[in-house]
């Protein structure tokens, strides 16, 4: 799954870790208060901003860079229609983010019914 995007000259790799959960709470507050901004239309834009700076900084540490992407480099880069996209892909990263297992798991698509079948397979089973 590619949460990626073009950005000026730059490609934005969206990814949600603790550091940009840290990121989001200084400048929004919890993640509750995010979705409540969104939810209620109180400066969602601005809530959108942070949560994709946030996110693209969080994407480029862990592809090895070590730049942090900026609201201000957004708000200079972007469309109002790339704004939406980076928008949609931080969210993704976010939903993403939270059900990571592992830092080392790389958001490759689960098989749920090959999953439920692991489970139910014993040793006993198979004898």
């Amino acid at each position: 799954m590619s949460l990626e995007m073009k950005a000026g000259e730059r490609t934005l790799r969206f990814r949600f870790t603790v550091r940009a959960w840290l990121e989001i709470e200084e400048k929004v507050g919890s993640l509750s208060k995010l979705f409540k901004r969104f939810e209620e239309d109180d400066r969602p834009l601005a809530a959108s901003i942070a949560l994709a700076a946030a996110c693209a900084t969080a994407g480029e540490k862990h592809a090895g860079g070590s730049e942090t992407i900026t609201e201000e480099y957004l708000i200079e880069s972007l469309s109002p229609k790339q704004m939406k996209n980076a928008n949609a892909l931080a969210r993704r990263a976010l939903t993403v983010g939270m059900h990571r297992e592992t830092a080392e798991q790389d958001d490759e698509p689960v098989d749920a019914v090959l999953e439920e079948l692991k489970k139910k397979v014993t040793p006993e089973a198979t004898e």
